[in-house]
Parts: structure tokens; sequence; C-alpha cells
């Protein structure tokens, strides 16, 4: 479980070893060469509560800032942290097999959605809205 921690990422100019607010990941390469993994490395994660920013509000110069980043996970639900990063996937994951995003967002207040590969995810925070209006209309129809 990670929650209520407050991230200042430092800004960098690398393109390797870019800056991450909270990763779980295992490296597949040992001395000894390749190591095959199970997808269920992390069996529960909760990483909730929490904020990444850059430090002092300074721009990350090529944007490869992540403010989460989860791998190898068999449970995870990702809620209710702030993430203001400029980068294109402030949440990010690979090799999970049962995930969950709920309420996260952006100092402004704006939904952002966990991706998966290029893939934006489904969010309970959309799914709620959906079931809402969907009730409506039933409503409104009968």
């Amino acid at each position: 479980m990670i929650e209520n921690n407050i991230i200042d990422l430092v800004p960098s100019d690398m393109t390797w070893g870019r800056p991450a607010g909270i990763v779980s990941r295992v490296d597949e390469f040992w001395d000894d060469g390749f190591v095959p993994l199970d997808p269920r490395v992390f069996r529960q994660l909760v990483i909730r509560n929490n904020v990444v920013r850059n430090m002092d509000g300074l721009p990350e110069p090529l944007a490869l800032n992540t403010g989460i980043s989860v791998n190898y996970c068999e449970n995870a639900l990702i809620e209710d942290n702030v993430i203001d990063l400029p980068g294109a996937k402030p949440i990010v994951a690979a090799n999970c097999t049962n995930l969950r995003f709920f309420n996260n967002r952006n100092s402004a207040g704006q939904l952002i959605q966990g991706v998966v590969g290029t893939t934006k995810q489904n969010e309970l925070t959309t799914f709620i809205e959906d079931a809402a209006i969907l009730a409506r209309l039933r409503r409104i129809l009968m």
C-alpha cells in the first residue's frame, strides 16, 4: 500500500532513467541471463491519495516523466491521486491482470485515465457516470 505521499520530481534531460513518482517494477534480466516472470509478482497493490508533481513547478525538458507506473501486478487499485505532470501518460501499466482506476485527477480537477500499452483504460468514475445516464434515459423512456 502506497498512500498519502507528496512526491516532487526533479527535471532530467536524460533519455534513460526518466523521473517517475511511484514505480512497481521488476527487472527481467539478472547476471545469469533472462528470468521469466509470472505476471503476479505484486499480488495486491493499492496506490491512493498521493500527489505527484514536478519540483517547484519546473517543466520537464523531454516530457518523459511518469506519475505512476505499475508492472507485474495481479490486483491493483489506483485511486484518488493528484498527478500534475505535463506528460501524455501520467499513469501507465503493463503485464497486469486486474487493474482498477478511480478518481485520479490533475490539479485542475480533470480526470486522468490509466494507460495500458497505448490504450486508455476505463475508469470506475466513467462506469458510474454511464450507469447514471442509462438510469435517467430508462426513466425518461418508460
